[in-house]
C-alpha cells in the first residue's frame, strides 16, 4: 500500500460515513453508509438498511465523503459481501481523490491534495 493511500485511509476512517452511489436502471441510487478501513486497497461500507443494496459483486460504485473543507471521491468495485449482523460490503478501490476547498475573497475552488489510482485500473 502506498503512503498516499494510507493517508487517505486514515482520513476516510476519521470521517466515518459517506454517500454510496450506484447505477440502478437509467438512474442512480444513493445510500448513506458508514465506512471503515479494511486492508490494502479495500474499504468496508456498512449499511443501516440492508435491503437497499441487493446488488451483485464486481459492481462499480462511487463513494463520496465530505467533512469541513475536505472532499473525497472514490471509484471502486464491490469485492465481497457479508450479511450478518448487518450488511457490510468490501470495496476494492480503483481510484481515490482527495480535494480541499480553497477560498480567496468571493472566489472558491477545489484543489487536489492526493490521488491514488490502482495499477490494475490505469488506462494507458
Amino acid at each position: 500500500m502506498t503512503k498516499t493511500l494510507d493517508l487517505m485511509h486514515q482520513k476516510i476512517e476519521t470521517i466515518g460515513h459517506g454517500l454510496l452511489r450506484l447505477r440502478k436502471g437509467k438512474g442512480h441510487l444513493n445510500v448513506q453508509v458508514s465506512t471503515s478501513k479494511y486492508d490494502g486497497q479495500r474499504l468496508n461500507c456498512i449499511f443501516t438498511e440492508s435491503n437497499l443494496m441487493n446488488q451483485p459483486l464486481n459492481r462499480d460504485v462511487v463513494l463520496i465523503q465530505k467533512k469541513g473543507d475536505d472532499f473525497f471521491y472514490i471509484t471502486a468495485q464491490v469485492d465481497d459481501e457479508v450479511k450478518k449482523p448487518c450488511k457490510v460490503i468490501s470495496l476494492k478501490i480503483n481510484k481515490a481523490c482527495w480535494f480541499i476547498k480553497k477560498k480567496s475573497g468571493n472566489v472558491a475552488w477545489m484543489e487536489q491534495k492526493y490521488v491514488f489510482e490502482s495499477a490494475e485500473k490505469k488506462v494507458s
